[in-house]
């Protein structure tokens, strides 16, 4: 009945409806991304990278052929959060939630779409760091804004349904990393293509044929090597793209926040919105 009653704020469940969008952008870096960087990004150069940095302490980071798991990867950004999320704070501090939430969600958004964008390993982890930054920016504002537009009796259960598009984008992301991926950038399923347009009769993936044979067999018909044959689905589909769909997600969620702010939040009588400012 609580929750109902919360929910009844329009104004707030625009809010939380809006949201929805940033996090089912923000939940990309670990729904599709390790996806992506499995089958289409060559991690062997970051991991020389690191070697020459490092040295044997990049060790940690090799996955025993020469390469980083994308798992590993994908862990850069916690690292990155573990280390400046402190000075983020400090710098954001004194601006207001929902410039500063614009203003990280655009940051993240550019992230992942930096991430997505080629096959260079050193521009996927620019793109994760690029992401961490924004996610440092908005989601403590996140949190804040919450917490200053909630009535003074009901702080704990506004903060409880600030959950909700969480929890929706969660669900959405998943939608958009199952479908739309398989569909734009999965490597078997473009591989599927090319062999269907070459006419080449290669079996069907099953337990008695694995995908790595898949790719080899099709490797072997069209003479070219594992890496040439990723090349050549990169440059014919292009699954990169799919950073497009993710960008304009994160586009909407700002454009759809500044118009709240200018129109919605914009409108409230001064005594009601210096409280949600």
């Amino acid at each position: 009945k609580n929750i109902i009653t919360v929910i009844g704020d329009w104004r707030y469940s625009l809010f939380l409806l809006i949201m929805i969008g940033f996090w089912t952008m923000f939940n990309q870096l670990f729904y599709t991304l390790p996806n992506f960087i499995e089958q289409w990004v060559d991690t062997r150069l970051l991991l020389q990278q690191f070697q020459a940095l490092i040295g044997n302490g990049a060790s940690i980071l090799d996955n025993g052929s020469g390469e980083i798991n994308p798992e590993m990867l994908i862990n850069f950004d916690s690292a990155a959060i573990v280390i400046f999320q402190v000075l983020i704070s400090t710098l954001v501090m004194k601006f207001k939630p929902l410039n500063t939430m614009m203003t990280g969600i655009l940051i993240s958004t550019l992230g992942v779409c930096l991430a997505f964008a080629t096959q260079n390993s050193i521009f996927t982890f620019l793109g994760i760091f690029v992401f961490a930054l924004g996610e440092m920016s908005s989601s403590p504002k996140f949190t804040e804004y919450i917490g200053r537009i909630a009535p003074a009796d009901k702080a704990g259960l506004y903060m409880g349904t600030s959950f909700l598009p969480i929890a929706a984008g969660n669900y959405f992301a998943g939608k958009i990393s199952g479908v739309l991926y398989q569909g734009m950038s999965d490597k078997y399923t473009l591989l599927k293509l090319e062999v269907t347009k070459r006419g080449l009769n290669i079996p069907e993936v099953s337990e008695n044929f694995t995908l790595n044979n898949y790719y080899d067999k099709a490797g072997e018909l069209m003479h070219l090597t594992p890496t040439e044959l990723t090349l050549m689905l990169w440059d014919t589909y292009n699954p990169s793209q799919i950073w497009n769909i993710f960008a304009a997600i994160g586009g909407a969620a700002v454009v759809a926040l500044f118009l709240y702010d200018r129109f919605i939040i914009g409108k409230i009588p001064a005594t009601v919105s210096d409280n949600q400012d």
